[in-house]
């Protein structure tokens, strides 16, 4: 790796192809993987079990569905969310048929009629009632996400009125992917225990694994942090700072687990930015200051690895070893994806004697812009 830094001479000037190649693939890559992350507000689903029944507890902001429609499950009946006279009747009839439930296999329907209220602000809130029994396997789809954006995300929470503590969450995503498209659960006995289903922790740490592999690519500032440390620092010192920052994401991890910790305030796409414009101008202006250098990049995996996690539906069972494996594993192997891309791309860049002095600083500098410049444009033309 020392030729990262010290490549050996060549005759010439760089490619034009080639440098505008590095660009293009950090701007291609950091915008597609911030629209993908790109995620609308969740809609939120309380499951409450009452042994002889099950409450469904439903909140969303009805002009997250498209203002017109066609309702395929009530013979294709036009939706339409726009007339105030009609607006209740709408939202009744794509209610009745918003989720479909099976217990021990067999459909079933509300005991009463769908409780709505409408506020001022649009957002909504019913109340489904279904009948239920002891120890009751349960089978849950949601047919309405179908309507909503493929990146709409439900968050779930399913609740023992016997026991709260024994509260499950979970996450089910519009489209196919690394969510599950059903929930199941297993009611309370009738002494009040739920058994916990034997194969959710074996899947759990392959499904870890695999939500978590792709997070140091969706949440582009771990990719450009890389760029900024291969392009201006020697070897072992990338080395060790990139180890730096995954530690501190698997710190975070244990953390949870271990104290039920995780950071308890939003934090902005923006923010994210200051840690690697700061980086991006220790690199290019002060590189000898390595202490500033080693604490904004320690900064920097605080703060994103932060991020990260309060985007996982981290739910009581992956405090399970296999869960908690899963999610360190996946994203250390993302970031090795990350290097494995970077460094024989840059390797061959720096072969050019103007690359190091010319064109690398640049490149910081346009990276440093464009970790301002995503999220603002998320922010203003989402």
């Amino acid at each position: 790796m020392d030729s990262l830094l010290h490549p050996n001479a060549r005759s010439g000037f760089p490619s034009p192809r080639v440098s505008l190649s590095v660009v293009i693939l950090m701007v291609g890559i950091s915008f597609f993987q911030a629209l993908h992350a790109d995620t609308a507000p969740p809609m939120d689903l309380k499951i409450i079990d009452e042994g002889s029944r099950i409450v469904l507890s439903w909140k969303f902001h009805y002009p997250e569905l498209p203002p017109t429609f066609i309702l395929r499950e009530k013979e294709s009946e036009t939706i339409s969310l726009q007339d105030p006279q009609t607006l209740n009747q709408s939202l009744s009839d794509v209610i009745s048929v918003a989720f479909d439930l099976k217990l021990d296999g067999k459909q079933v329907q509300p005991i009463t009629a769908p409780q709505l209220t409408i506020s001022p602000n649009k957002n909504c809130r019913v109340m489904l009632i279904y009948p239920g029994h002891p120890g009751a396997h349960l089978e849950l789809r949601i047919p309405v996400l179908q309507y909503l954006p493929d990146s709409y995300l439900m968050n779930y929470e399913i609740i023992n009125s016997r026991d709260i503590s024994m509260a499950l969450r979970g996450s089910i995503l519009g489209r196919k992917g690394l969510f599950p498209e059903v929930v199941q659960y297993t009611q309370a006995s009738a002494n009040g225990s739920t058994p916990t289903p034997p194969s959710s922790v074996k899947s759990s740490s392959s499904a870890s694994f695999k939500s978590e592999i792709g997070a140091a690519w969706i949440n582009y500032n771990w990719l450009f942090i890389c760029v900024v440390l291969l392009l201006m620092q020697m070897p072992k010192r990338i080395v060790l700072l990139i180890v730096t920052m995954m530690a501190c994401w698997i710190f975070l991890c244990l953390l949870w687990v271990s104290a039920n910790y995780k950071f308890p305030y939003h934090i902005p796409e923006l923010a994210l930015a200051l840690p690697t414009v700061l980086l991006c101008w220790i690199t290019i202006r002060h590189p000898e200051k390595y202490v500033w250098l080693t604490l904004v990049t320690l900064a920097a995996g605080m703060l994103n690895a932060c991020y990260d996690l309060q985007q996982i539906p981290l739910s009581n069972l992956d405090k399970a070893t296999p869960a908690l494996i899963g999610l360190c594993l996946g994203f250390i192997s993302g970031m090795v994806l990350v290097l494995v891309v970077l460094v024989p791309l840059l390797w061959e860049c720096k072969k050019f004697p103007e690359f190091q002095t010319a064109w690398a600083p640049r490149i910081c500098w346009i990276i440093a812009g464009l970790a301002v410049l995503v999220p603002l444009q998320k922010l203003f033309f989402k």
